[in-house]
């Protein structure tokens, strides 16, 4: 390794990569136009597969930041970093996601009313298992659910063992997921168990492992592992062994765009994830995915400007609520998400 690749990865730990912030708004922006855009306009393109992107990124983000405070801070109780990640990780997501949960009520989100309970205790995914179809304006907090849920499992499980025995734990989540896949996984609605996800934290965690054990792939190995899980993803359908092993391959494919993040991007598509446009959308990406939905409630003003089904009242539609959702997402970032965060530098 160069003395300039090597200088990188490690301060890598330390610092903000602006290109994840990219990655974050392409991950955003195609969820967003999963649930706004009509299906014919979704050209056969998996573009809800940003949620998965996001999962891979927390559990690399997460596991990182747990790793490096363990090491670094063996003079420190275990417990005590484990409550002041939680507290942190709390000031981060809550105060938005109450925020929504309140938006959800005002709107009288008959999920949100009903079955308020399990909004409050993160638990809508289970909550979309119970009820077996997806809650209106709501749909998409099952993965906020899955993300606690994670935090407070995989946090507590790298506090209690041992530094050796972190890649093996890591190696049993991806396990779990596939095997669940593979044998386990019945039912439209089973992939909502947050077991089921657990290859996407991991191959996220697995990074982080690499970084902090300073075995990171190289950046032609990087390409060759998000080219390769790229074409055997596309390729599924003409094998049932790929298609059996479909979300794993996405998993890898997310794993190494973070890889050739850390790593570093070059040429266009660094400019492109550079850009101002997409680093605000990746600042704010949090809150776009938490309200796009209630932005989609407005979308019924369009109906009396043009006639139904036509072209201009799907892309009025669609950039109404785009708009609509940037501008909470803005008003949330500056005035509930900030503050909040600010807090973080007393943990």
């Amino acid at each position: 390794m160069s003395n300039r690749a090597f200088l990188r990865t490690v301060s890598t730990a330390h610092r903000h990569i602006t290109e994840l912030d990219g990655f974050r708004a392409l991950a955003v922006l195609g969820v967003m136009w999963f649930h706004l855009a009509p299906y014919q306009w979704h050209f056969d393109i998996a573009w809800e597969n940003g949620v998965y992107f996001f999962f891979v990124l927390s559990g690399y983000l997460i596991s990182l930041i747990l790793f490096k405070k363990l090491d670094e801070r063996e003079s420190t109780p275990k417990m005590q970093i484990w409550k002041h990640f939680i507290v942190r990780r709390s000031l981060r997501i809550l105060p938005g996601y109450f925020f929504a949960v309140l938006i959800g009520a005002i709107l009288l989100s008959p999920p949100v009313i009903q079955y308020w309970w399990a909004y409050l205790l993160h638990g809508s995914n289970f909550l979309t298992i119970y009820l077996q179809e997806w809650p209106p304006g709501v749909a998409h907090f099952w993965t906020l659910g899955i993300e606690i849920q994670y935090y407070i499992a995989w946090s507590i499980a790298i506090v209690l063992l041992p530094a050796q025995y972190r890649i093996g734990a890591i190696l049993i989540t991806i396990a779990i997921a596939t095997a669940w896949r593979q044998w386990g996984q019945s039912g439209n609605f089973s992939h909502l168990y947050p077991w089921a996800m657990l290859d996407f934290f991991g191959a996220g965690a697995l990074v982080a492992w690499l970084q902090r054990k300073d075995k990171l792939p190289k950046r032609a190995l990087c390409h060759l592992i998000i080219w390769i899980s790229l074409i055997l993803y596309i390729a599924r359908d003409h094998s049932i062994l790929l298609d059996d092993i479909t979300m794993s391959l996405f998993a890898l494919f997310s794993a190494g765009l973070i890889c050739l993040a850390i790593r570093g991007i070059h040429g266009p598509m660094a400019a492109l994830l550079n850009h101002s446009t997409l680093q605000y959308t990746g600042k704010i990406s949090y809150g776009l995915y938490l309200y796009h939905n209630f932005a989609n409630y407005s979308t019924f003003l369009m109906g009396y400007l043009f006639p139904e089904g036509s072209f201009m009242l799907n892309l009025s539609s669609i950039l109404f609520a785009t708009l609509l959702a940037y501008g909470i997402s803005h008003v949330s970032y500056r005035f509930i998400e900030m503050p909040f965060n600010q807090l973080k530098r007393r943990f």
